[in-house]
């Protein structure tokens, strides 16, 4: 029997009383080491493209990537800036005063 014929798994307790968390709408979410601002292809590509590229490894787990230029790496970004159900955001090191990363939160 495979498990999509078997009732759902209970996983851990109910949460009671249990609401929809509202949209994360701010654009910049400031922290003590980093920042992180709503991911644009126009500000944050190039600069981005610049760490990420040579480290091909970065993408290993990840559904995309690597990107062989600056101009696929824009596209995709410009892409997944226009997402609903996905907000990416640039990490920006306070210690270094550089963009060095991507987080997101995903199926919103």
């Amino acid at each position: 029997m495979t498990r999509s014929d078997q009732a759902p798994a209970i996983v851990g307790p109910v949460v009671e009383n249990w609401s929809v968390p509202p949209y994360p709408n701010k654009d910049v979410l400031t922290g003590n080491y980093c920042q992180l601002e709503r991911l644009d292809a126009e500000k944050h590509a190039a600069l981005l493209f610049r760490v990420f590229e040579g480290h091909d490894q970065v993408w290993d787990y990840m559904p995309y990537g690597p990107f062989s230029s600056s101009a696929q790496y824009h596209r995709w970004l410009k892409e997944v800036a226009a997402l609903t159900d996905t907000v990416f955001f640039a990490i920006k090191n306070f210690h270094t005063g550089a963009f060095e990363g991507v987080a997101s939160f995903l199926r919103i």
